[in-house]
């Protein structure tokens, strides 16, 4: 990596963090099961690359700048994505014993 490429990169994998751990925060506040809330953590984690690219190949014409990020972008949601599934693959769920809410 040259060394504008690693500002990028370092903004896209806190981006994608950010959104990893609000998907997995939000899911246990409303007391979503954990299998469902790895399904939500995942999912806010990832956005649609290809559709970034495809905007930017029409609005910005195609300004390299911006395909560069898109592709990091698609590149490190891959990775994160992949890393996340190995990882749960190796880690049963367990749920925990939840008390009854009382409404």
């Amino acid at each position: 990596l040259t060394l504008g490429l690693l500002p990028m990169l370092l903004i896209v994998v806190l981006h994608n963090a950010s959104g990893l751990m609000f998907g997995y925060l939000t899911s246990r506040a409303m007391r979503i099961s954990v299998a469902d809330r790895r399904a939500v953590m995942l999912e806010g984690g990832m956005q649609n690359s290809g559709l970034a690219l495809g905007i930017i190949a029409v609005q910005f014409n195609s300004d390299l700048g911006m395909v560069i990020i898109a592709s990091l972008w698609g590149m490190w949601h891959i990775v994160s994505g992949l890393a996340c599934a190995l990882w749960w693959r190796r880690s049963p769920v367990i749920e925990p014993e939840m008390e009854p809410r009382h409404v």
